[in-house]
This record gives C-alpha cells, sequence and structure tokens, in this order.
C-alpha cells in the first residue's frame, strides 16, 4: 500500500509544482509562534517539555486519523497517507528552482532558498556551502528522506521526518533556548543519518559509480562528528558521483552544473523506486 501512495502522492506533487504556494510549511511556524505567546517562560523552552511539545503533537494525530482511516476503509486510508505525504514533500519544488535559476530568475533569491536551513543541517565542514552541494542535500531534505520513511512507517513516518527537519529552523528562527535547539538538531540527525547514507548510495548508482562508491565510507573527515559527517557524505558523494557531468574546472555554481545534478536527483528517485517495488514485490509473494 505504502508504495501505492507514493506514485501516487509523487504524480499529484509533480503536477502541482507550478503552484508554490500551495505548500510552504509556515503552519509550523505559526503554531510555534502562538505556543511561544501562550507560554512565555523561557525556562519551558529551553527544556525537554518543549521538545515534547513542538514533536509530538503532529505525528500522533497524524498516527491516529491513519488508524481510524484504515478501520473504515482502505482506500479512505491510502487517500490520507496520500494526504500527508504530499504535505510532507517539499518545501516548494526543487526541480522548479533549478529550472528558475537556469533561465535568470530571481536568481539571488533561488540560491538564498536552496541554501537555506543548510546551517541546521550541521554542514559545518564547508563554510560556503555551494549551490551544487546544497541541490544535493536539500534533494534528500525535500524528497528523499521523506519518502523513505513513509516507506517503512507509512504517513507516521512521514510526519516525523518532515516535524523533525522543521525544528532545528523554527526554534532558532523563535529564538528557543540553545539547549532546545541542540536537542532539535541532535533528532533531526539521528532521522537523517540512515536514509542519507541510502540516498548517497543512490547518488553513486545513478551517477559515477567508479568515483562514488571510492568516498561513500570514507568522505566524512577523520574528526567530523558522526552527526556532522551526514551532510558532509551527502555533498561529498553525490559530488563525485557527477565527475563524469561536471569537471573540476566547471563553475560549481553555473546552471548547467545544477542542471546536472537535479539530473541525478530524477535518476535517485528512479532507483529507490525500483528498491521500493522489489521490496514491495516480495512481500506480496511471502
Amino acid at each position: 500500500m505504502n508504495l501505492i501512495g507514493i506514485l501516487i502522492a509523487l504524480a499529484l506533487e509533480y503536477s502541482l509544482s507550478h503552484l508554490p504556494q500551495w505548500r510552504t510549511h509556515h503552519w509550523f511556524q505559526n503554531a510555534v509562534a502562538m505556543g511561544r505567546r501562550a507560554i512565555p517562560s523561557p525556562a519551558f523552552w529551553n527544556s525537554p517539555l518543549a521538545l515534547l511539545l513542538l514533536a509530538l503533537p503532529v505525528p500522533v494525530g497524524v498516527a491516529l486519523v491513519d488508524s481510524a482511516a484504515e478501520a473504515f476503509s482502505p482506500i479512505l486510508g491510502i487517500g490520507w497517507a496520500v494526504l500527508v505525504l504530499v504535505m510532507c514533500l517539499g518545501p516548494r519544488d526543487l526541480a522548479e528552482e533549478v529550472a528558475r535559476y537556469a533561465n535568470e530568475q530571481d536568481r539571488q533569491d533561488i540560491g538564498e532558498d536552496l541554501r537555506d536551513g543548510m546551517a541546521e543541517l550541521r554542514h559545518r565542514n564547508a563554510p560556503q556551502i555551494g549551490l551544487l552541494s546544497a541541490v544535493l542535500v536539500q534533494g534528500h531534505e525535500r524528497m528523499f528522506g521523506v519518502l523513505l520513511w513513509f516507506f517503512v512507517l507509512g504517513p507516521l513516518g512521514a510526519s516525523i521526518y518532515r516535524i523533525l527537519t522543521l525544528l532545528p529552523r523554527v526554534t532558532a528562527h523563535q529564538k528557543c533556548g540553545a539547549a532546545l535547539q541542540e536537542s532539535c538538531m541532535r533528532f533531526h540527525d539521528v532521522a537523517a543519518w540512515l536514509p542519507a547514507r541510502i540516498t548517497a548510495l543512490a547518488y553513486t548508482l545513478a551517477g559515477s559509480a567508479e568515483h562514488g562508491f571510492s568516498k561513500l565510507l570514507s568522505s566524512a573527515p577523520e574528526d567530523s562528528p558522526w552527526r556532522d559527517s551526514t551532510w558532509h557524505v551527502l555533498a561529498t558523494v553525490g559530488g563525485l558521483s557527477l565527475r563524469e557531468e561536471v569537471s573540476d574546472d566547471c563553475e560549481r555554481e553555473s546552471p548547467e552544473a545544477l542542471q546536472a545534478a537535479m539530473s541525478l536527483v530524477r535518476r535517485c528517485l528512479f532507483i529507490l523506486l525500483a528498491v521500493f517495488s522489489l521490496f514491495t514485490l516480495g512481500g506480496w509473494i511471502a
């Protein structure tokens, strides 16, 4: 059922990609702002209780509605799963942003959008993050991480990962306590650790396997904490997988380089869908 939900959700996401305003995730930031006004205690917003308040309501609500929908009708359950997955993908369509960048439309704004949140992603090994790396990391954050969690846990998994990706940025924007922001980043890092490496492997298979495999297991600096290494693995392995399409002397922020990265993301999606299909077929046979 999860594979069917993924296929339908991706079709809907593609058909609605020209309407960027319909899915922005601003609702979560607005909800946190309301909570800050309702509970104006700085000590609370630097405590584990605040983390529970921020992280649990949406996944718990999604799980309850999913259980009720499945009990009422399998078709209703699929419809709910598709709705949740579509809302968890993004925000915004990555391919649309890369296409607008290539057509010289709002390049500065698009560049900022692609880099947006990269500091919270703990990609600290590269102080000046190139757009090529940003596209590869955002391909995981906007799509692959959500799809992998959805395939394993259904709507609950997709909602958990999306909330965990939003928490670091929102708590920083709302000026919550440093301890709370650090906890949010840690939970995000834990949730992304395995999916990011699966995505890196798919990048390797979709691109230059010779170059990608050589760095897949050794791309993180030795002195880098395991949490920080996740984004370095994605950016480095993805970049090496593009070695045959983007040469070392090519401008890494050129439209051609970003389009090559976006092409790699699309090929990676097809690989993951094929793997999902194999697992689903194996489950049916078993």
